[in-house]
């Protein structure tokens, strides 16, 4: 298939999503588990269970979990050659599921929420595996979620080609 100015929408989540993964220290807070395996973040169907590439988690959610939701968008087109697109990364938590277990989590301060945040951003931000830059991150905001959850999102920029058949893979 020939490449669309707009395949970074659907090769970027995948790709940051992966990177999430391969991060021993997220997998284990996603899953509160110590050794967590990249199959302990799949379904039966070898999709992410907790990891998701557009914005949504439904409100009837039975696990008490933490999602994590991102979005791609070209969020300013320069000219026709250069476009910035914008990575949204939202980070929901269950209010029962913020606290860490100290018996898994020895000496890390916080809430599982926050140090969530701080590894994505640890191995996201100034990464040069996307676009023809390095990811910066522009912010990071409190979400309106449901009232048993809590979020923050994080944007990140980068400028990328915008031209068929240039994209990065």
């Amino acid at each position: 298939m020939e490449a669309t100015n707009l395949d970074t929408i659907v090769n970027y989540p995948r790709l940051i999503l992966n990177k999430i993964a391969s991060s021993e220290i997220l997998r284990e807070l996603i899953t509160n588990k110590k050794k967590a395996t990249i199959e302990d973040l799949e379904d039966t169907d070898g999709n992410y269970k907790y990891m998701f590439d557009y914005d949504y988690v439904d409100d009837t959610t039975s696990e008490e979990k933490l999602y994590i939701c991102l979005d791609v968008l070209p969020s300013n087109v320069e000219n026709s050659h250069i476009m910035e697109m914008t990575i949204a990364i939202n980070v929901i938590c269950h209010k029962d599921y913020m606290q860490l277990d100290n018996k898994i989590f020895k000496g890390i301060k916080g809430n599982r929420r926050d140090n969530v945040i701080r590894y994505i951003d640890k191995i996201l931000n100034g990464s040069n595996h996307f676009g023809i830059g390095r990811l910066e991150l522009a912010n990071v905001v409190p979400i309106t979620v449901s009232k048993r959850y809590t979020g923050r999102a994080l944007a990140y920029y980068v400028y990328d080609f915008n031209r068929k058949g240039e994209i990065n893979e």
